[in-house]
């Protein structure tokens, strides 16, 4: 491996140290460090893979012995996750009302071909895309789906191809992530969707630091680095959609527009990624801030209880919360208030749950379509928007709508 010069997102050459973390070694400057981009907070590895050769020893040499047995125990703990991800990805999709030209999908790292399974099986053309061919040939064999091996890049597949693309825990492995996003946006059919998910700077667990993992993500710095590839982010979950068992990721649903974004803003600062990688030294759980005392208990639920019993215990505190908001807000406000209740479902959820203030809210109601909703939901998430720029930014997709802009 090599040093790097400069951040892999921006370029920026102005970087500074975080941590260091011990790693089995010969010597001391075999330790993985992590560097701070000055100009748009990236957290980033100080060494990258020289050539493919070492991300064959890295990612595929580690599996090509492997046996059919492992193959099955690993896939049936995939699957588990993988139904989750797919009922966030669906619920999501008919909130948008979004609909697929072709219903062709690509899996970037498909590993064992669960996910690709799942959504052929709900009648999508799928392909998947890994470095592991030993893992292809046992997916094919199991589940009759295909999966490439190699890498995936520009020129892969035809432009236009796919409507989705998903990724699931590889871009925190890419060490430039900006040609393979711009390759990416090229195979996506207009107004295709990217739907990836890695791990949360703000979640951070000590094993996922690890020599592997050359970028960590943040929300606020992978929607930067998405919207710099032609990409807008239209849904998002901090904790992840994965259940009980991806609650320490971020998970984001962006779309292809083909316009990439101005200038770089820094996303969190130095303090604060430094204090992340310090709490997941630590400790190999999710730090207190990652995870509420309140989802805490509805992830003891799912898991005594099931999944149906959690979403019915949610919905009802949930609208019994909403109920009590809209009270108190009426009262303060010595008028009726808006019903909390007829919101969409995310954009209540954010609000109840202290993400989003009263003055987000109305702007956010001043849109008529929930499309738009959910998008300027995800910015303000994001980029933490004041209500001032909440307000210029509906004020902007107002005048956009009336221009007959697609949303």
């Amino acid at each position: 491996m090599k040093n790097i010069e400069a951040c892999p997102a921006c370029d920026c050459p102005d970087s500074r140290r975080l941590v260091q973390v011990v790693t089995e070694h010969v010597s001391p400057a075999d330790d993985l460090v992590y560097l701070h981009c000055g100009r748009c907070g990236l957290v980033y590895s100080h060494r990258q893979f020289e050539d493919s050769a070492e991300l064959d020893e890295c990612y595929a040499a580690p599996y090509q012995e492997a046996a059919r047995a492992e193959f099955l125990k690993v896939t049936a703990h995939k699957t588990g996750i993988h139904r989750y991800r797919k009922a966030w990805l669906d619920a999501t999709l008919r909130r948008l009302a979004w609909s697929p030209r072709h219903k062709r999908a690509l899996e970037i790292g498909s590993k064992d071909g669960s996910f690709l399974k799942l959504i052929r099986d709900d009648g999508w053309e799928a392909v998947g895309m890994d470095p592991n061919a030993t893992y292809g040939r046992l997916a094919k064999e199991v589940y009759g789906v295909e999966i490439r091996s190699g890498y995936f890049e520009q020129g892969t597949f035809p432009p236009a191809t796919f409507d989705l693309v998903s990724s699931f825990h590889v871009i925190e492995h890419i060490q430039d992530p900006n040609p393979v996003l711009t390759a990416v946006r090229d195979v996506l059919t207009p107004g295709g969707l990217l739907y990836l998910e890695t791990p949360n700077l703000h979640c951070l667990q000590r094993r996922q630091l690890a020599t592997g993992h050359v970028v960590l993500y943040s929300l606020a710095t992978l929607a930067q680095v998405l919207e710099h590839n032609g990409f807008e982010v239209v849904a998002v979950s901090e904790n992840g959609p994965g259940g009980l068992l991806t609650f320490d990721q971020v998970a984001v649903l962006a779309r292809a527009t083909g316009r990439p974004a101005g200038e770089w803003r820094l996303g969190e600062s130095f303090e604060e990624a430094k204090a992340c990688l310090e709490r997941a030294l630590q400790s190999n759980f999710p730090s207190p801030e990652g995870l509420s005392f309140r989802n805490r208990m509805f992830h003891l639920v799912q898991r005594l209880f099931g999944d149906e019993r959690a979403l019915a215990l949610k919905s009802v505190y949930l609208g019994v919360h909403a109920r009590r908001r809209g009270q108190q807000m009426e009262k303060a406000a010595g008028g009726p208030a808006m019903d909390l209740n007829r919101l969409p479902d995310p954009v209540r959820q954010q609000f109840l749950q202290g993400f989003l203030q009263e003055g987000h809210l109305r702007e956010l109601q001043r849109l008529p379509d929930e499309w738009v909703q959910l998008k300027v939901l995800a910015r303000i998430k994001v980029f933490r928007l004041s209500h001032d720029q909440t307000k210029a930014l509906v004020d902007a997709e107002l005048s956009r709508a009336q221009e007959g802009a697609f949303p």
